[in-house]
């Protein structure tokens, strides 16, 4: 087969293939519906420079090098404002097709006035190149952990073309072509090869930008879920409100009036179970936790963190100790209250599952260039977890041991938070040899100052955290007290945030709870808060 008929054959396949796309699009959410826009546009072009190729014997001579050129690399252009439209990157248009018209003036430069196929095929492969890597790096700045496989392996599809267009290059470097060049003659093998190498990436790279839009239609299917969640979760917060009023309206009305808020109670118990059913269907997604960087001073940091770790350890009568392997930084930058959050809810489930043992939060310190690798275990000696339980630890809602007023979010919350602070939460258990889970932070360093952190505390088993002079909770909190107990049992960790920035200083005479309520959200015990505000 000549090259002409490859050419037609990859403009007809590279349209049929746009065709699928236009098909996909429409089911696109608006947001994404630019960056399909740009790649079916770029998807055209370069069918149409593939025809035009095809055909350039009927094109004037100024016109028979230029446009062909000219077309493809602007569909090439077009592909790499889709990406940086997908990542949601400004595009600077003008700076976008300076190598495309640069090139295009080159080839009619060396093409009329001034013959020479090499300095044509120079330009041209060098705005390939251009638009090829700066696609695929696009693409690579945007990877994280979960991003889907469809867009690494465009990324790399870029890569493969941008290669392929260096060896190109570099081949007819060695080539004597001082007789002229025809792009569409047979005489090179490289040269029959060419449309093969302008078919790959619309068509393959096509399919693998239908594959990635498609996994975005699920993303937005999965936010939409999430979102239905939240309005379940506040629509049965006020609900549950109003049923502890009927409680509270239950023992000061006359006895002949029952029968009205027992009429309110079913209508309320009815709702709540409308919306339960909701909560169960999209409960199984969470709200990303942000983070916010400060500087952090370690020492007070550590410090504090002991005196909360070992009041949650002396519930079950255990001890409690932190020790370092190496010098710790004395100020980072991190997110002081998520790290809090994340160590105490893993020393919290350690002294839960552990009685009259011991639970060990151990540092480490290494270092990548400039910044700290502050790597944090905490161990304990309970009873541990079987490997076959192992696997869904994390999940949203799971729980190996069931406790009374426990949902089975403190794990998965600080494994989200991990996360998105950079790290990864692993768990290293067997049955009878405790639990180890453990993670790494990357943290920019402020001092060059260090300590060794070493705490520990002997059995307390006569304390009990929950013992530890029980409050009752003054009549004037206790309906907002309602609310907070439900956003515990849903796990609306922002909410609880939110409820106490909004109430710790708003209740004279509340101040005990408020504290055990405080020390307990800082921990990720959603259980013991809900616990404290139903006394």
């Amino acid at each position: 087969m000549d090259t002409k008929t490859i050419l037609i054959a990859a403009a007809l396949t590279i349209l049929a293939n746009g065709g699928v796309l236009i098909l996909i699009r429409y089911l696109l959410p608006d947001t994404e519906q630019a960056s399909a826009k740009a790649w079916q546009l770029g998807t055209v072009l370069i069918a149409a420079g593939c025809m035009a190729f095809s055909f350039k014997g009927a094109l004037l001579q100024m016109f028979e090098l230029t446009v062909p050129n000219a077309l493809i690399m602007l569909g090439l252009a077009a592909y790499w404002h889709s990406m940086r439209v997908l990542c949601r990157e400004k595009t600077n248009i003008a700076l976008l097709l300076a190598p495309v018209v640069i090139a295009t003036a080159a080839v009619y430069v060396f093409h009329i006035p001034f013959s020479d196929a090499w300095l044509r095929i120079l330009f041209v492969a060098l705005a390939w190149m251009l638009l090829m890597f700066g696609s695929a790096t696009t693409l690579h700045r945007h990877n994280t952990a979960d991003t889907p496989g469809s867009q690494r392996a465009l990324a790399w599809l870029f890569y493969v073309v941008g290669l392929c267009t260096a060896l190109r290059l570099f081949y007819y470097s060695q080539v004597d072509l001082s007789a002229g060049f025809d792009a569409t003659d047979n005489k090179h093998w490289v040269t029959r090869a060419t449309p093969l190498l302008a078919l790959a990436l619309p068509v393959l790279g096509s399919t693998a930008f239908i594959l990635l839009c498609y996994e975005r239609v699920r993303a937005h299917a999965r936010r939409q879920t999430e979102a239905l969640g939240y309005i379940s979760h506040d629509l049965r917060a006020p609900t549950a409100t109003i049923k502890g009023y009927v409680n509270l309206l239950r023992t000061s009305l006359p006895a002949g009036q029952s029968s009205h808020l027992q009429a309110i109670e079913r209508s309320t118990d009815y709702q709540i179970s409308l919306i339960d059913e909701l909560v169960e269907y999209s409960r199984q997604e969470l709200k990303p936790l942000s983070i916010r960087l400060s500087a952090t001073d370690m020492e007070e940091f550590i410090a504090r963190l002991f005196e909360h770790g070992r009041a949650l350890c002396l519930q079950h009568g255990n001890q409690f100790s932190i020790f370092a392997h190496s010098p710790i930084p004395t100020s980072l930058v991190g997110d002081e209250r998520r790290l809090s959050q994340v160590l105490l809810n893993l020393i919290s489930n350690a002294a839960a599952f552990t009685r009259q043992g011991k639970v060990t939060l151990s540092l480490s310190c290494s270092w990548k260039g400039q910044d700290a690798l502050l790597h944090f275990s905490v161990q304990d000696d309970g009873p541990g977890i079987p490997m076959t339980r192992q696997e869904h630890v994390f999940d949203a809602f799971e729980q190996y041991q069931p406790r009374k007023g426990s949902v089975g979010l403190g794990l998965h919350i600080a494994h989200r938070i991990v996360g998105n602070m950079g790290g990864e939460l692993r768990l290293d258990s067997g049955p009878g040899t405790g639990a180890c889970f453990s993670f790494c932070l990357q943290m920019p360093v402020l001092s060059g100052e260090t300590f060794q952190p070493g705490y520990e505390t002997g059995v307390g088993a006569d304390l009990h955290a929950d013992q530890v002079e029980p409050v009752i909770a003054p009549a004037s909190i206790q309906p907002a007290l309602w609310d907070l107990a439900e956003y515990a049992r849903l796990g609306e960790i922002t909410k609880i945030e939110q409820w106490l920035a909004a109430n710790l200083d708003s209740h004279p005479g509340a101040e005990q709870v408020l504290e055990q309520i405080e020390q307990a959200a800082a921990a990720l015990d959603l259980a013991r808060i809900e616990r404290l505000c139903m006394r």
